[in-house]
């Protein structure tokens, strides 16, 4: 059989085979991973290193998490190519893939074809604050874990339910350092305990991917949700040649605080005091400035024809109109993704 490569891949129905490997599998469930996936999103990569995007919808995850094993390469058929999303892409690209239900997949045993096994787009510590809040792709990094915190339990705005939350602290090759933030199902899956145990006698390096630089009281910090994955003191060149490079000065990774403090006033908010709106009304915000009420209203009617939302710059928040598979925001930066407001 001959296999299309993913970089010749025409736009529209795929009248063609590609043999590929997933080398990332992940869901994506909104803010709540105890649902059903919205959509599962995969990295595929073929026999010459090329890379493609790849999401099966939530309606057949199902059926196809069922047929296919992160690692494992497999022969797919009768998926649509479009134009890659405007944001969360795990790398920039033009292009993604979509399955159908149609889509066919079957694994392939060849080991005389060899395969990549890990896609990555390395980027320096000193490149964080340029991308702090930005959301078109996710960024993958290397250094070595120089400390870890115990899980603990916090409660978020955008959630009713607690979600954990594990702090791991990184330090490059010039001694910058940074903590990453793992949320949720990424959080538990991180052995910190092993890992703090090896970091006692040798340094562990790590490259992370599928990250979001983001910004907390003026200090960036990397987040992990879902999309987080990690590959620690792998047989792979950048993760070898780091570690001979550090080993005979290697820090003990050491445990640190959750950082669990900084939630404290979110999970005040679950009991502060109920007022109506005449009596919102009514406050001097001078004299409550600090105080927040809880008001629960009745939507009793929308006006159709006023526009109550619009697709927002992820960088200026200024509005953003389509252009093509991206944005063009209004205010003219330069920011090419938009969610909605």
């Amino acid at each position: 059989m001959t296999f299309a490569p993913l970089s010749d891949l025409p736009l529209g129905r795929a009248h063609c085979a590609i043999c590929v490997r997933v080398v990332r599998l992940w869901d994506y469930c909104g803010n709540k991973e105890d649902m059903a996936p919205l959509h599962v999103d995969m990295v595929l990569v073929d026999d010459k290193g090329n890379r493609i995007y790849c999401e099966i919808p939530g309606s057949e995850a199902e059926k196809f998490k069922a047929l296919i094993t992160e690692g494992h390469v497999y022969v797919l058929k009768k998926f649509i190519v479009t134009g890659c999303k405007p944001a969360y892409k795990p790398f920039p690209g033009n292009q993604m893939i979509r399955f159908t239900a149609w889509t066919t997949v079957e694994e392939y045993n060849d080991t005389s074809i060899k395969f990549p096994k890990y896609v990555y787009d390395l980027i320096n510590f000193e490149d964080f604050p340029s991308r702090v809040g930005q959301v078109d792709c996710f960024v993958d990094a290397i250094g070595t874990i120089v400390g870890v915190s115990e899980i603990v339990s916090v409660h978020l705005p955008s959630s009713n339910n607690s979600t954990a939350k594990r702090v791991i602290s990184l330090k490059d090759i010039r001694n910058n350092r940074i903590n990453l933030v793992l949320w949720g199902s990424r959080a538990s899956d991180f052995d910190a305990e092993t890992v703090h145990c090896i970091g006692q006698e040798s340094p562990v390096v790590a490259i992370f991917v599928g990250m979001l630089v983001k910004s907390y009281k003026g200090e960036n910090t990397l987040s992990g949700g879902t999309a987080c994955k990690w590959y620690i003191n792998e047989e792979i060149p950048e993760i070898e040649a780091y570690f001979d490079r550090v080993y005979d000065h290697h820090d003990k990774i050491e445990w640190i605080s959750a950082g669990e403090q900084q939630f404290r006033a979110l999970e005040k908010q679950t009991s502060v005091e109920e007022r109506t709106l005449s009596e919102l009304r009514d406050i001097d915000p001078w004299d409550f400035e600090s105080r927040g009420y809880r008001c629960t209203v009745t939507i009793s009617r929308i006006n159709m024809n006023q526009p109550w939302w619009f697709s927002s710059c992820t960088r200026c928040h200024r509005a953003s109109v389509a252009n093509g598979n991206q944005y063009r925001c209004s205010g003219g930066c330069p920011s090419t993704t938009a969610e909605p407001k």
